[in-house]
């Protein structure tokens, strides 16, 4: 009698024990998770507390900032945030340069990338999602939440940066997607033509602000400095100034010259005048025509044709 009553009273208080320990173990992860989503709430109040609409998204601007302002101008309006060095290229934009990362409280807010070996600012990248456009658009929006402001909206293939865009020609603005070969937006039949996206739920990751130009444009290519990549998927700097056609191939390693001659407004011909490509096949005096099929943004789509031969290209003015 006596021993099973001991039984159920080491029983009892086992279980009681139990009973205890797995109460506090629940009470201690209840506490954590209001611990964390107190965090990410003080988190969000935080970032929410910014007044991010002094930095509203427009033509060519991002609030007070231009596009044609120097960096050290820029900087006055930026005074809340802290600069990170980054590439150029890492915005889409080729010819070597540096581009300028600013954050807030350590996360990445916005990007100005200035002109090659220039301080004067030729792109912005708006990243974080609570900036906004006049249209109520803004980065990591999703493409079937941006379909009531662009119900036609097509997703174009960069192929220079292997990443997808949507264009808002008007306004100067790509929407840009850092996407790879296994998780496409559009699928294409000619990567060099746009296409409906297939991916409504895929997030913008930034937007990149340029000066808006005109769709048909092409005074665009009548001077300036732009890049293409070659055969081999270098990159090759062009510079044309009062109708000399210049390229620099491998970092400058080789130059290429040519005479250019408008024949229509979207029409030119290249006379070439010398190459030090080794193995270079035209020779001088050789006529290039080209033709510009389109522009995008910065980006000229082009048809080139010598020697009976034709090819198609993308030139990007930087």
């Amino acid at each position: 009698m006596i021993k099973n009553t001991l039984y159920h009273i080491i029983t009892a208080f086992c279980l009681l024990t139990v009973l205890s320990c797995a109460k506090e173990k629940e009470t201690k992860e209840q506490e954590a998770a209001e611990t964390t989503e107190q965090k990410k709430a003080q988190e969000t109040k935080e970032e929410k507390a910014y007044d991010f609409s002094k930095f509203a998204i427009g033509k060519a601007k991002l609030g007070p900032v231009k596009i044609g302002m120097t960096i050290a101008k820029a900087e006055t309006y930026l005074t809340d945030f802290t600069q990170q060095d980054a590439e150029a290229l890492d915005f889409g934009f080729d010819g070597g340069g540096k581009a300028f990362i600013y954050n807030y409280k350590g996360k990445p807010v916005l990007a100005l990338v200035p002109a090659l070996n220039s301080d004067v600012i030729i792109g912005i990248a708006a990243i974080d999602k609570n900036l906004q456009t006049f249209l109520y658009t803004h980065p990591k929006m999703a493409i079937k939440d941006m379909l009531p402001v662009y119900p036609n909206v097509k997703v174009q293939l960069n192929q220079m940066m292997e990443w997808e865009e949507i264009f808002d020609d008007v306004n100067g603005w790509n929407y840009v997607f850092m996407t790879n070969d296994k998780n496409r937006v559009g699928a294409y039949k000619n990567e060099s033509e746009a296409t409906l996206p297939a991916r409504l739920t895929a997030q913008s990751d930034w937007i990149t602000i340029r000066k808006p130009a005109s769709k048909n444009d092409c005074t665009l290519l009548h001077s300036g400095t732009f890049t293409y990549k070659d055969s081999e998927g270098d990159d090759v700097l062009v510079k044309i100034n009062d109708k000399v056609w210049t390229e620099e191939h491998k970092g400058g390693k080789y130059v290429t010259l040519a005479q250019m001659k408008w024949v229509s407004k979207c029409e030119y011909e290249n006379t070439l005048i010398m190459s030090s490509i080794p193995g270079f096949k035209l020779e001088p005096g050789t006529v290039m025509n080209v033709t510009i099929d389109k522009i995008k943004g910065f980006d000229i789509y082009f048809t080139a044709t010598a020697e009976g031969n034709s090819y198609h290209g993308i030139l990007t003015k930087i």
